[in-house]
């Protein structure tokens, strides 16, 4: 159960990722990406990967967070 939820989270993401319009909105997809990717390495059986890619997507999420000042997804019609 806890590998599907951490997929699940892993899968919203990166949905945001793709579908983020400012910085803000790519930040939190990485967030929600590494959540999702380490608990899913913490349930593998790898807590020392688990702290590396959570110690890593943070770092890299926290400085995409502080340098955007835009949040939101693409508008629909955005794209062809």
């Amino acid at each position: 159960m806890i590998e599907a939820a951490a997929a699940f989270l892993a899968w919203l993401g990166a949905a945001l990722v793709v579908l983020g319009d400012g910085r803000r909105s790519l930040g939190f997809g990485l967030f929600l990406v590494t959540v999702g990717f380490a608990l899913l390495a913490w349930a593998g059986g790898q807590p020392a990967g688990a702290i590396a890619i959570a110690a890593g997507g943070l770092i890299g999420s926290a400085r995409c967070w502080r340098t955007g000042a835009t949040w939101g997804l693409m508008p629909a019609g955005s794209t062809p």
